[in-house]
């Protein structure tokens, strides 16, 4: 697989990882009261029958390493914006309908970057994952894609890149949006900022600062490694988390209407690390790495209709 469809793919991965998990524990009484406030804005809106969600993602990547005396230096970019719903299915399931168009641009330093894109539209119904990929430059890059709707569910390497996604367990991260744990235990801070007004309303923001290691000890994110084939990366991924835990940061910044409501989530990671243990035949490597995702939540309980595709349908 190329590196083009790593990146586009990865991203579309990502999508899944934007929506904190709910959890108590103990904190300061004030911090304590600002996280309860967060985690009911968090539950009514998964007790909703349906939602809509817009935003965007965007990752910027420096990797520097030696190898056979040589020093390189590989700068990547991703950008995405989705649209999309999910809707209450049965008793504790959700449909997922999800378009993302994607953007991403990767080099080597002195040498003029690629860049590619692509429209992929994903739908989760009754455990099964769809997918189509369209619109994707450089055309040579899309040579093996499939023109219509694909069950990845039934064929999970119809899709370039798709052989990273563990389908049964995506489906459910999907559906579920399963991420941050907000506990008292993976909470550093969480502290109010002034208001903001957004469409002539005053919105209330609260900004969580997590604890990097506590976080990826949680079983929360253990679930959502098990959605990818992380094996396929081509790292160590035990060392590489146990370098995140040491240097990364990750916060998130909460809107809240005046009635509690949740309007807005942006979320932020930001990492700087050695790389040499991480992978084969490099001497010496380190990576600076910064994801922020901005997601907007609308339209609660408003009637929306998600229904499987037709496989190989273009339409």
């Amino acid at each position: 697989m190329n590196r083009m469809m790593r990146l586009l793919m990865g991203g579309v991965m990502a999508v899944a990882a934007v929506f904190p998990a709910l959890a108590q524990g103990t904190l300061s009484a004030d911090e304590s009261l600002l996280l309860e406030i967060v985690q009911d804005a968090f539950e009514a809106v998964l007790a909703e029958e349906s939602y809509h969600v817009t935003g965007d993602q965007r990752l910027a990547q420096t990797l520097t390493y030696t190898r056979e005396d040589s020093d390189y230096t590989l700068n990547q970019s991703f950008e995405q914006m989705l649209e999309g719903w999910i809707v209450r299915q049965g008793e504790a399931g959700r449909a997922v309908q999800i378009t993302m168009t994607a953007s991403v641009e990767y080099g080597y330093a002195g040498q003029t970057p690629v860049q590619g894109g692509q429209v992929v539209e994903v739908i989760v119904i009754d455990d099964t994952l769809y997918m189509r990929v369209s619109e994707v430059t450089p055309p040579q890059a899309g040579a093996n894609i499939p023109p219509g709707w694909v069950n990845l569910s039934e064929e999970p390497d119809a899709i370039p890149g798709t052989s990273l996604i563990n389908t049964d367990q995506y489906s459910r991260l999907l559906s579920t949006y399963v991420n941050y744990p907000l506990t008292s235990e993976a909470v550093l801070a969480i502290t109010e900022l002034a208001p903001e007004r957004v469409e002539e309303v005053e919105m209330r923001v609260l900004e969580i600062v997590f604890d990097v290691p506590t976080l990826l000890r949680s079983g929360q994110f253990d679930l959502m490694l098990s959605a990818f084939n992380v094996e396929d990366y081509g790292t160590e991924l035990d060392t590489l988390l146990a370098l995140m835990g040491e240097n990364a940061a990750v916060t998130m910044q909460v809107w809240l209407t005046p009635e509690h409501t949740l309007y807005r989530t942006d979320s932020r990671l930001s990492l700087s690390a050695p790389l040499e243990e991480t992978a084969p035949n490099i001497e010496q490597a380190a990576m600076t790495q910064e994801v922020t995702a901005s997601l907007v939540y609308s339209d609660f309980g408003q009637p929306f209709d998600i229904t499987a595709p037709e496989v190989g349908s273009t339409d």
